[in-house]
């Protein structure tokens, strides 16, 4: 698959937020930003087919589902 390259114009925040979590998993910001449209994707078609994505606490505690 060839790339093709985009400019996009983001938040200070946001930016922020990019860099630290591409910082923290050794990633380049596009690598980042590739990963979050992935993750856009499967929830969106997950939700689209009417499935529930339910995220659980680690001691099965909590659960809380994510409504986009």
């Amino acid at each position: 698959m060839s790339k093709q390259r985009v400019n996009v114009a983001l938040s200070s925040e946001a930016l922020d937020t990019l860099r630290s979590i591409a910082e923290q998993r050794g990633l380049t910001l596009s690598e980042v930003l590739r990963q979050a449209i992935g993750h856009e994707k499967f929830l969106s078609d997950e939700i689209r087919a009417g499935n529930r994505v339910i995220i659980e606490s680690k001691d099965s505690r909590d659960r809380r589902e994510l409504m986009i």
